[in-house]
């Protein structure tokens, strides 16, 4: 779509534009191309400190690839940046 190429765009201008790599993650998830989104996700975090709702992104998405551990991982990470995020305190209580 003209959004993927538009996102792409901003990436190669701005490789560390995390609104971008965001975007690109929630848009290949819903395409049903989760791995697709976890490269996303990974070059996102070669280029910029994640903040708690980047954490929560690929907490949601490796929850998603059946990959509890690291789900656990980045939910955690996203509480140590926003402990107000219900949300993820909600997964790691349902992981433990």
């Amino acid at each position: 779509t003209n959004s993927v190429i538009f996102l792409k765009e901003a990436l190669s201008e701005n490789p560390a534009f995390e609104p971008a790599y965001t975007a690109l993650i929630r848009l290949y998830k819903q395409y049903e191309q989760p791995r697709v989104a976890l490269e996303y996700a990974s070059n996102g975090l070669q280029h910029f400190d994640p903040n708690a709702n980047y954490c929560l992104e690929v907490a949601s998405l490796v929850n998603e690839l059946y990959q509890p551990d690291s789900a656990a991982f980045w939910y955690r990470k996203a509480i140590e940046r926003d402990p107000s995020l219900w949300s993820a305190h909600l997964e790691i209580a349902r992981y433990f």
